[in-house]
């Protein structure tokens, strides 16, 4: 059988099944940013204090998820219980949907063989796990949530262009959702809809422009109109965790040559199949503005690509070259990797991808397409195993270090005992009294990580008189109790691997 569509279609999508769900609820383990979100989804449920707990004072939700990421999982906390999986659990319907949708999408803009390949990039051609959607997605992040908001928008303004414009309203209410789950999304959002704008108006394509113009406009509308309803219906804090300096110059625009040294090869290691799939669009859609062919340029396929082109290209130009930003503008850029792939193997036929390979090998047949045959023969070599095995790392891991800390944390120590730590998934399951650092800490943390200096952080973890410290992975890779346990004020009294339980020292 030299096409294969019929058997990698099947394959893939039991192979994506199975990933997202084995082990879902300890692989990878339970992290720092999960933990904040977590955090307050438990506090919502238990208290209604939508917002975290400092040393026994009611302050807001800080650096955790935007709030339709906390809800998500306040909701399966609700109806299920605190725990991790059932924290993850909405995760993983998200990250579904978000799977089938690009499967749809691919499938409307390009065909059935694309759909197939989009789906085949997804689930073998992203050999990170942070980035791959089925891991990164099986977590509780924003990440793949705004993915699939952005799609289910997209899916719904091209329902509205060819057929029933009420669709259009259900592709504002998603972009809202979009807009209140990632702070990136608005900006790329509306970019996205300027240039696509401008490219319909370009070929005299008036009506979706406007359209699109509007629904955009409306997504913003609802958005603000929501987020300032729901803030207001919640009860008043009790303290601040304070304000942020800062936080801009070390997450959006970062011009360090290291870190856009990082942010290039990252992309041209982990997520090049997707830029390639960028590339070609883009190729694409310019050819088809440059020939005034417009019935061929698809208006809510080109504001997707809009979106993510956008995005990767804030990634490569001005990120902090953080590995999880690429994750929503790859499962974005998807489609296009699958029309990229499917034109490239000519419909997925291995027979032909094989032999326009070897004629650009022996170098008498030097074509655009044998060129993309070769291409796609050599990433499909390269990645699919470097996936694989990624894969088999990233599912070997496992929470027990951390329920064993919190078990002896809430076993041993005194009911009235504070603890002082930064490693937010403790929170969930903690039953004594934490303390953690003001959120401008972690501002000044990722400054001095992203530009790899070694500037002192003004932070005493004694000011706040804990009994215990705790120093887990995010406190070690940050080194933020470095200072203090050098310095003599804290001895270490229980090891559990990544977590070590440290008690006030007696030594004045």
């Amino acid at each position: 059988m030299h096409n294969i569509n019929r058997l990698l279609r099947p394959v893939a999508w039991a192979l994506a099944l199975t990933l997202l769900l084995f082990r879902f609820a300890s692989t990878p383990p339970l992290w720092w940013d999960e933990g904040w979100t977590l955090s307050v989804a438990k506090n919502f449920i238990e208290s209604g204090h939508f917002g975290l707990i400092n040393a026994g004072v009611k302050v807001g939700p800080g650096i955790s998820g935007h709030y339709p990421v906390i809800l998500a999982a306040a909701l399966s906390v609700k109806l299920f219980g605190v725990g991790i999986w059932q924290g993850r659990l909405p995760f993983v319907v998200m990250t579904a949907a978000a799977t089938v949708l690009v499967v749809i999408i691919t499938r409307r803009l390009n065909g059935p063989k694309a759909a197939t390949a989009a789906l085949f990039a997804a689930v073998f051609l992203v050999p990170h796990p942070f980035l791959h959607p089925l891991i990164n997605g099986r977590q509780v992040l924003g990440d793949i949530p705004a993915a699939l908001f952005l799609l289910a928008g997209a899916w719904a303004m091209d329902r509205g262009l060819r057929s029933n414009p009420l669709y259009l309203l259900l592709s504002a209410a998603f972009w809202a959702l979009a807009h209140a789950s990632k702070a990136q999304v608005p900006i790329f959002l509306a970019g996205g809809v300027l240039v696509t704008g401008i490219i319909l108006a370009v070929r005299r394509m008036y009506r979706p422009a406007l359209l699109m113009a509007l629904t955009g406009a409306g997504a913003i509308i609802l958005f603000r109109v929501v987020t300032r309803l729901f803030f207001r219906s919640l009860p008043p804090l009790e303290g601040s965790q304070g304000g942020v300096e800062g936080l801009f110059q070390v997450v959006g625009f970062v011009l360090d040559p290291a870190v856009r040294s990082r942010a290039l090869l990252l992309t041209a290691v982990f997520a090049l199949p997707f830029a390639l799939g960028l590339a070609s669009e883009g190729i694409r859609i310019f050819k088809l503005l440059r020939s005034g062919n417009s019935g061929l340029l698809d208006p809510a396929g080109t504001l997707l690509w809009s979106i993510a082109a956008g995005w990767f290209a804030w990634y490569l130009l001005f990120s902090n070259s953080g590995d999880r930003y690429l994750a929503t503008p790859i499962l974005l850029a998807t489609p296009f990797t699958g029309n990229w792939l499917d034109n490239a193997t000519r419909g997925l036929d291995i027979r032909k991808t094989i032999r326009n390979s070897a004629a650009f090998l022996k170098l008498h047949g030097l074509t655009t397409e044998n060129g993309n045959a070769l291409f796609a023969v050599v990433l499909i070599a390269i990645l699919v195993p470097f996936t694989i095995f990624s894969f088999s790392l990233t599912l070997k891991g496992t929470n027990q270090p951390l329920l064993e800390t919190v078990t002896y944390l809430n076993t041993y120590l005194p009911k009235d005992a504070l603890i002082e730590t930064y490693d937010s998934e403790l929170f969930l399951f903690l039953e004594r009294t934490y303390h953690f650092p003001p959120d401008q800490v972690h501002v000044d943390l990722l400054r001095r990580h992203v530009y790899r200096s070694d500037d002192p952080v003004d932070y005493d973890p004694l000011v706040a008189d804990p009994d215990f410290l705790v120093v887990g992975p995010q406190s070690v890779t940050w080194r933020l109790y470095d200072s203090a346990i050098e310095a003599g004020s804290f001895d270490l009294i229980e090891d559990f691997g990544p977590y070590k339980v440290y008690t006030r020292t007696s030594i004045p």
